[in-house]
């Protein structure tokens, strides 16, 4: 298992580096994936250092890729991005209110 694993180790080494140094935008869910992979791999091979150096790695490539995706999707000035502590319906998140059996209206505490 221990070839099987460290085969694996160089198939993907060589697929991440055919990608490229700094990867595309369209490249980059690809190089991410890689690198996940090679740490879970490593990790099969007790190597934790290298697990590790490459999850890291897999992690920052995935912060730069969803920065550039939301940057590139959302305008900065979109009312997706404001925050509303009352739902859009003008109710209180943290209160709500329903109707028991009986019809009458009670108050309850939803502690966030």
């Amino acid at each position: 298992s221990w070839a099987y694993y460290s085969n694996l180790v160089k198939r993907n080494k060589k697929k991440l580096g055919m990608l490229g140094h700094e990867h595309q935008m369209a490249l980059m869910p690809l190089g991410i994936r890689y690198c996940f992979k090679i740490a879970v791999f490593y990790e099969f091979l007790l190597k934790h250092e290298k697990s590790l150096k490459f999850l890291s790695e897999a992690y920052r490539h995935l912060r730069n890729y969803y920065t550039k995706y939301v940057s590139r999707e959302i305008p900065s000035k979109s009312p997706l991005l404001a925050v509303n502590p009352q739902g859009d319906d003008g109710i209180d998140a943290a209160r709500s209110s329903y109707s028991d059996d009986e019809g009458a209206e009670a108050g309850v505490e939803v502690e966030l």
